[in-house]
């Protein structure tokens, strides 16, 4: 009956959205095995296809597998500013308070919420504020999520609470803010659950392509990164004020008959384990046909190797 339900939804936003603007189509899947260590499960597949459409005021996307509907959404304009949206699987509504490093994401702040299958929303959004109220399930098994964010000079401040309907008591509240000082931000985070507070603040300094900083939380721990540019990064983590790792990430460092080489590295007191990743494309298949090879070696585990093909057909 959901199924039915789900599909009779779809169907119907597919054709609404199809008045206002052309479909469009994308088709992926993905051949991921592990050659050794060998494992009972060491294949595993994914296809998947994609439904869009985008008009002056309308959006839609599906997600399709073999196994049936995986995600849609669809965003309806109410009035100026203001649109509902709905969806399976999404869409999930939140704020990044900071965006973290560009490599790998080390160090991002951000909290949302992300509710059972069925989520419904409305969405605000002018120069001045962004606001974002979603709900799932129904009645008093509802669950609300509420979010905003705004500008005040150099900073941007965010807000938000999650919550069951008519148990306000138990909700979950979040405050945050970036402020710029010229090439660095300052930010933080502050989270109120259960009658307990927590927060993170950290600082980052952009020095051209690259980006030096460090978060704090309130469990004394720390993590530091250096991201050099859009291809190499060094984090370093402390837990309870006590080294736990150390982290080296360094992307398209060679070429190597035509395959790019990436490389990563990891150490803490209890292990430590490294991977090369080859990547290229299969030839003649203007991009749409990729591989990869990746031999690591864990000092718990030992070596590994594993292979993927990924494949865009249209």
């Amino acid at each position: 009956m959901k199924k039915v339900l789900v599909l009779s939804v779809v169907a119907i936003a597919i054709f609404a959205v199809a008045s206002f603007a052309a479909l469009s189509f994308s088709g992926s899947g993905s051949v991921n095995w592990n050659i050794y260590p060998f494992q009972t499960t060491c294949v595993s597949v994914s296809p998947s296809l994609s439904v869009s459409a985008a008009g002056t005021d309308y959006a839609f996307s599906a997600g399709l597998s073999p196994w049936g509907l995986s995600d849609f959404y669809l965003t309806i304009p109410l009035m100026t500013n203001l649109s509902l949206v709905t969806g399976y699987n999404g869409p999930n509504f939140g704020e990044t308070v900071f965006g973290g490093s560009n490599v790998n994401g080390t160090g991002s702040l951000s909290f949302s919420y992300s509710g059972p299958a069925y989520n419904h929303g409305l969405e605000y959004t002018s120069s001045a504020l962004n606001l974002y109220v979603q709900s799932s399930g129904l009645a008093t098994s509802s669950t609300i999520g509420l979010f905003g964010d705004t500008s005040m000079g150099p900073a941007h401040l965010y807000g938000g609470m999650t919550s069951l309907l008519g148990n306000f008591s138990g909700a979950t509240y979040y405050a945050g803010a970036n402020v710029g000082v010229g090439p660095a931000n300052l930010f933080g985070l502050l989270t109120y659950a259960s009658n307990t507070p927590s927060y993170t603040v950290g600082a980052a300094a952009n020095m051209g392509s690259n980006q030096l900083g460090a978060e704090y939380s309130s469990s004394n721990n720390v993590t530091a990164w250096f991201d050099l540019g859009s291809n190499n990064e060094v984090n370093v983590a402390f837990t309870n004020m006590q080294f736990s790792s150390l982290e080296l990430i360094a992307n398209n460092l060679f070429t190597v008959m035509g395959a790019t080489g990436s490389l990563s590295a990891s150490y803490s007191p209890s292990v430590w384990s490294a991977s090369v990743t080859l990547t290229g494309n299969v030839p003649n298949t203007k991009g749409n046909v990729t591989w990869s090879l990746t031999p690591s070696y864990s000092s718990s585990t030992g070596f590994a190797l594993a292979s993927s093909f990924s494949v865009s057909a249209f």
